[in-house]
């Protein structure tokens, strides 16, 4: 892997192999793969999953840091990141929650947050139910 790294791959079968991995669960192999791409999508994508994490960080500089971050990569519309920094830095913990549990959805699923925010209401899950709620609320869906 550290190999693909250091000299970049360009042909189509390592090009798809390191796309899968920007989806990986390992933070190493992630932004292994988005160096060997060298995109700025693959190192954003590579990114997602550690920004959601510090979303959720117990520190509220982390938070807001990730937040800010997640707006210059725009991982969404500025409507959804604006909410999300308003969210943070108001200590709206249902709000960040929701949008945080909506880009995690996103992200996984290949979709944007508005169309995660949609079916708000058919999650099962009440807990999350009220989170995506809040944050559906937050950008006035």
């Amino acid at each position: 892997m550290r190999i693909f790294a250091d000299i970049g791959v360009t042909d189509e079968k390592h090009v798809a192999l390191m796309s899968e991995l920007l989806r990986s669960a390992s933070s190493t192999e992630r932004h292994l793969a988005a160096k060997a791409l060298g995109t700025e999508n693959a190192y954003r994508l590579a990114r997602i999953p550690d920004l959601l994490q510090e979303l959720r960080h117990v520190d509220p500089r982390i938070r807001s840091a990730a937040s800010h971050e997640a707006k210059r990569l725009a991982l969404d519309t500025p409507e959804v990141m604006g909410a999300l920094i308003r969210a943070v830095d108001t200590g709206n913990m249902p709000v960040r929650e929701g949008l945080a549990l909506a880009l995690e959805r996103a992200w996984a699923t290949h979709q944007t947050v508005a169309e995660i925010l949609a079916v708000a209401d058919t999650e099962t899950d009440p807990t999350a139910r009220a989170y995506l709620r809040a944050g559906k609320r937050a950008i006035g869906k």
